[in-house]
Parts: C-alpha cells; structure tokens; sequence
C-alpha cells in the first residue's frame, strides 16, 4: 500500500489506470478495491479525487496559476465541474478560497488514513480446503446507499422462486453470495451481485438462472454474527487486521459469503455469515 500511494502521488495530474495500480500493489483486482479501502479508509476512486483536490488548493494558494488551468490539469473536464467537486470538499468556491490566506486551513476536512477510531479486530481464520462448487446463480445490478441489500434481496427472492417451482428447495445445502466487481471499475447502477445455491442434487441452468463454478483449493473462513449491513466491518477488518499478519497470500478468484440462517425467522443480531477468502 505504501508502493501505491506513493504512485498515485508522483501520477495526480495524470490519468490512473486502476489495473496498473493494481499490479503496484500485487493484488488481483478481485481483492484490490477491498485491501485498499481496509487500509486507506476510503476507496481508491475517492481517494484519488481527495488527493487531486488537495494538491489542486495547494496550487491555488500556492501560485498564481489560472483556476481554469488548474482545473483541466486535476482531472476535470471542465472548470465547473471542478469548481462544484472544490466547493463540496472544502466548502467554499476556489476563488473564494485563494483569497483566504491562512484561515484556509480550517476548511480542510480530515483524511480518513489510519483515523484512530478504526476499530482493530483479532480475526481468527479457519482454514478449509474446497473441492470445485457447482452453484446454480441468479445476477442482479446496483448498489444502492453504498450497499448491495436490494440486489440481493431481488437476486435470491428469483433463486428461491425458481427452486420452489422445482421442489428443490430441500436439497439446497449451501447458499452463497459473490460481489465480483470492483467499484473503482464498474459504475455502480452496474455492479453486480450474484446469489447462489449450491443443491445436493443435479439441476440444469433455465433463463436467467445460470451454472457457476467457484474453484477448489485453500480458503481462509472467518464467521461475522450480526445483520448484513454490518458485514462490511468484517471484511474491513480481514484485509486491514488479519491479513498483514498472517502468512497467506492471496489467489486470483472472488472471494464470497455463505449465509448460515435464514434472515427471514433469524433476528439480525444472530444471523451467521461465513466469508470465504481463497488463499495459497
């Protein structure tokens, strides 16, 4: 992380490309985005936009440099649109800014890097070896609010219907979830999750549900207890708190939950939650 941030400083005026940065910081992009924002506290797109910003008021305080050229060598199309990003970040206009001499300084928000009130968390792992799944998915889009709830409330509602019709609910022995996209990539009305089952049983793909193999080999099993919309501390914590200090390294392929219990009749304070890291 350090070998990235240091590149995309020395690359500020230039335009980053993500798989690039990826390669600096010798991660796949199916766990980039997450070891990134475990670290940084925020994910790479804002990050980057932050850092722009924050050099882009140092030249403006700084030199006597055109605002508008300050805004097309900062990664703006226009100097509007830089002017609306300055204003939401800082809370004033750039020009406004560039005569406030030294009072600017309170208008400069905290980086979220290494704020003390990150939680630390000792996560214990479970190491599990996996034959080849065979999952039967249903894919639905978008994040909504920062977070994939609906779609994965659409995507299984599909799955379970379509089981129901079959009678394959009982031999359902394993349900999963899979977020494959990186956000820093992939707009998010366009950011796929994909619900699973795994069946005792064999099932032909039919319309929109489809068969997907999660690869065998060594997997890194963590257990989060506690409503969903609380996973995101859990894997925070893995990338952040486990990883650095464990011995593995990671394989190229997604990661994935498996939920334990039902949402429905459990109360979200005991929902049970495995997550699935492949490692060597």
């Amino acid at each position: 992380m350090g070998r990235v941030l240091s590149y995309i400083a020395e690359r500020l005026e230039t335009r980053l490309d993500l798989a690039e940065v990826a390669k600096v910081a010798c991660f796949s992009p199916y766990h980039f985005h997450r070891v990134f924002a475990a670290y940084v506290g925020e994910p790479l797109s804002e990050y980057v936009r932050r850092e722009r910003l924050l050099a882009a008021a140092a030249r403006i305080a700084e030199t006597g440099e055109a605002i508008a050229e300050i805004a097309l060598t900062s990664g703006y199309d226009t100097p509007a649109a830089f002017a609306r990003a300055f204003k939401r970040y800082f809370g004033i206009t750039p020009s406004a800014y560039r005569m406030l001499g030294e009072s600017r300084l309170l208008h400069h928000p905290e980086r979220p890097l290494n704020k003390p009130y990150i939680r630390r968390l000792a996560m214990q792992s479970e190491m599990r070896e996996l034959e080849d799944l065979t999952a039967l998915c249903v894919t639905r889009r978008g994040v909504v609010d920062g977070n994939f709830t609906r779609a994965a409330d659409e995507a299984f509602d599909a799955l379970l219907a379509w089981l129901k019709e079959r009678d394959l609910l009982s031999h359902t022995r394993m349900c999963l979830g899979i977020c494959p996209d990186d956000p820093d990539i992939v707009p998010a009305a366009e950011g796929r999750y994909i619900a699973g089952v795994v069946l005792d049983c064999d099932a032909p793909a039919d319309g929109e549900v489809t068969i997907e193999t999660i690869p065998g080999g060594r997997w890194a099993v963590f257990m989060h207890k506690g409503p969903y919309n609380t996973l995101g501390e859990t894997w925070g914590a893995i990338y952040r708190d486990w990883l650095p200090s464990s011995n593995a390294q990671l394989r190229d392929t997604a990661p994935f939950e498996v939920y334990l219990n039902n949402k429905w009749t459990t109360k979200p304070e005991d929902l049970l939650t495995e997550i699935y890291i492949p490692v060597r």
